[in-house]
């Protein structure tokens, strides 16, 4: 993946609202220390990047998000 996306033009590139959601998520879910600010800080960045290149979300997307989410195992971060 990596290696594609070095490929790529990066004005070609998108990232959904619901990924940057995802994003803020998981980084917020971390305990504070300095994975929690290197991650937060890397999110900050692609949040940069993709400032005017972000995907809006309608009804339809939302909906099947929530499919794909309620689909997924819950895991506990207790558990890592």
């Amino acid at each position: 993946m990596v290696a594609w996306m070095t490929m790529q033009d990066p004005t070609a590139l998108y990232i959904s609202a619901i990924t940057l959601g995802e994003l803020h998520y998981g980084v917020r879910r971390l305990a504070i220390g300095k994975k929690r600010r290197d991650l937060g800080a890397w999110f900050a960045e692609v949040e940069n990047r993709f400032a005017d290149r972000v995907v809006l979300v309608d009804d339809i997307i939302a909906r099947q998000w929530g499919y794909l989410r309620a689909a997924l195992p819950v895991r506990s971060l207790a558990g890592r």
